[in-house]
């Protein structure tokens, strides 16, 4: 079974066959289905047991994100220097949030003006 989602090609003019992650939610699906064909006594507990030890294909990911070197923030502050627009301030300020603060995009981009306290210098 698990050859037929791996070999069999979803697009065959692209050569574009499935990922491992797909595979293994197929495989959870196909599992789960067996499931309750034997809680309803359709299949044996033999055939049950032969599809609950199928195994997956295993997947290996790369890490989300990266970090970002200080050559590359010191670049990205002189572009926004550069800008002599708000939009140049503002970007600066988005990443010195970011960068020093700790601040992830959603964090920055849920901020208020009321979050910002100007006589504690303090962002809450």
């Amino acid at each position: 079974m698990l050859s037929l989602l791996r070999d069999i090609p979803i697009d065959a003019s692209k050569q574009k066959y499935r990922s491992a992650q797909t595979i293994n939610v197929t495989l959870a699906a196909v599992k789960d289905v067996a499931r309750q064909a034997f809680m309803l006594e359709q299949v044996t507990a033999d055939e049950f047991k032969r599809i609950e030890l199928l195994k997956g294909d295993r997947v290996f990911r790369q890490p989300v994100g990266r970090n970002i070197t200080i050559g590359e923030i010191r670049a990205l502050m002189s572009v926004c220097e550069a800008d002599k627009s708000r939009a140049g301030c503002r970007d600066a300020a988005i990443i010195g949030l970011m960068y020093t603060g700790g601040l992830r995009r959603f964090e920055v981009a849920g901020l208020n003006y009321e979050d910002l306290d100007f006589e504690e210098k303090a962002i809450t």
